[in-house]
């Protein structure tokens, strides 16, 4: 496994069966090393970058999963249209909060 801050930074030296990506949404969360207040067009255009990385280094008839807030649902079927991906489907989860419910958990 290869954890960076930035992946887009890597060259890929081999062919992957598989990529991960986990890439910070932009919330103005404290990172050590990345920057999660960009501006908006600054966000996107990077999401787009990389997702054009992913999509050149990927086989024919491979998925994306790009996890969004819904607020940002558009921008994300821009940014994947634009990386060169074809939009199959769109999942939602209802998802309320990412913390334990509690402690038992």
């Amino acid at each position: 496994m290869i954890s960076v801050p930035d992946c887009g930074s890597i060259p890929c030296v081999w062919e992957p069966t598989r990529t991960l990506l986990d890439p910070p949404f932009n919330q103005d969360k404290a990172y050590n090393a990345w920057d999660d207040n960009m501006p908006p067009e600054k966000y996107w255009e990077w999401m787009r970058h990389i997702c054009a990385k992913v999509y050149a280094l990927t086989s024919d008839g491979s998925a994306i999963y790009f996890m969004q807030r819904e607020k940002n649902t558009e921008f994300v079927l821009q940014c994947l249209r634009d990386a060169g991906w074809t939009f199959q489907n769109l999942i939602i989860w209802k998802k309320k909060t990412s913390e334990p419910l509690s402690a038992a958990r």
